[in-house]
Formats: C-alpha cells, structure tokens, sequence
C-alpha cells in the first residue's frame, strides 16, 4: 500500500490462509520497521530504524511487549517487561 497523502509506503505480507504475517512500512517521518506477526495476526517480533537509531521488540503470544532493545535519544537502552505491562528490569 502506498499512502499518497503521508508519503509512505508498506508491504503486508499473508500466509496461504490470508493471515497477516508479516510488514514492512516505510514511514516520511524516516521510520523504517519490519514486523513478525505469529499465527493469531500478533505482532512477535518487530526490527526498526528511527532518527535515533535502531529498535528491536519482541512481544509474547497474546502480543504483549515484553523486551525492548534501542538507540534513544538518551542512548542505548533494554527494557523487559511482565505479562501486565509493568517494567521488571531496565538499562540503563
């Protein structure tokens, strides 16, 4: 899909069952991403590239994101988080 209005482009990519598997955006703000998505159409993995640097999630079978890995602004950080949402470690 091309989006002409916002100037960005994605690739969505399905199974022989029509499920959504996987993307590929491109974004005009420079936002780049690649996303798994596991059998029920969740997001699994996701790699990206912003501004600041690259970005890696992974999220667990009912999608919820539970490690993150980047270059922020504020430099690199790992974030892992519990089945609730609630951070259980993070660096720095």
């Amino acid at each position: 899909m091309v989006d002409g209005n916002a100037r960005s482009a994605g690739l969505l990519l399905s199974d022989t069952s029509e499920k959504k598997r996987g993307s590929f955006f491109v974004g005009d703000d420079g936002v780049v991403s690649v996303t798994l998505l596991d059998r029920n159409e969740k997001p699994e993995l996701g790699l990206g590239g912003s501004k600041t640097g690259p970005v890696l999630i992974m999220s667990d079978t009912r999608g919820n994101l539970r490690v993150g890995l980047g270059l922020f602004s504020a430099g690199p950080a790992l974030k892992i988080w519990n089945e609730n949402g609630s951070v259980l470690h993070a660096v720095p």
